[in-house]
């Protein structure tokens, strides 16, 4: 586990948000708009679709964050999330008010060739970080889903209310299995809360 650190230690109350999959696209936005938003932000990515600049620990997408900013992060760590006892550590390292789930495998025509490969990546690192929040008692998570378990829409548009589970791909099976075992988990820990809206 490499990470490059800012600001060390746990805080009493808590504004940090840990950020899974933050060095990606849709992850290093939302990343620039928390920083803007003087939350403390914690990055967790394998890097596995991330540029790593030639200058600096963390990939350039969140260099560019960091300049685009002028805020620092709290710690970027370069750990994959199917790593339990790596995830396991950050969670020792940092208080969390919230976990923003990005991270994980996204190619449709990647996930119909190999399946096992978006399964194993896709569920069993979200499984660890569950397992994760739940040992520390972190009750807020805000996931990541996608459009494609909604499967071949019956109607258009697509709303809130469109069936959903029919996915014709891995990448959308395993997005749907993980809503679903978000539920049941918080069915079963009621303190547990998943949302959809924006933190403000």
């Amino acid at each position: 586990m490499t990470g490059s650190a800012m600001a060390n230690g746990k805080a009493p109350f808590s504004r940090t948000l840990l950020v899974t999959g933050g060095a990606g696209f849709i992850g290093s936005h939302t990343v620039l708009e928390l920083l803007n938003r003087n939350f403390d932000i914690v990055v967790v990515d394998n890097c596995v679709n991330a540029h790593k600049s030639d200058n600096s620990s963390m990939p350039e997408a969140l260099r560019r964050v960091e300049e685009l900013t002028g805020k620092k992060l709290t710690m970027f760590y370069m750990v994959d999330l199917k790593n339990l006892q790596q995830v396991r550590e950050i969670f020792q390292k940092h208080q969390f008010l919230c976990v923003i789930h990005f991270a994980g495998l996204k190619a449709v025509n990647e996930s119909v060739q190999f399946p096992l490969k978006y399964y194993q990546t896709n569920l069993i690192g979200s499984m660890n970080l569950m397992q994760c929040m739940e040992e520390f008692h972190v009750n807020n998570i805000i996931f990541s889903s996608s459009a494609t378990v909604y499967g071949m829409p019956s109607s258009l548009p697509i709303t809130e209310q469109h069936p959903v589970g029919s996915c014709t791909n891995a990448y959308g099976k395993s997005k749907f299995f993980i809503e679903e075992f978000i539920k049941d988990h918080s069915c079963a820990n009621p303190s547990l809360l998943s949302h959809e809206e924006e933190l403000v």
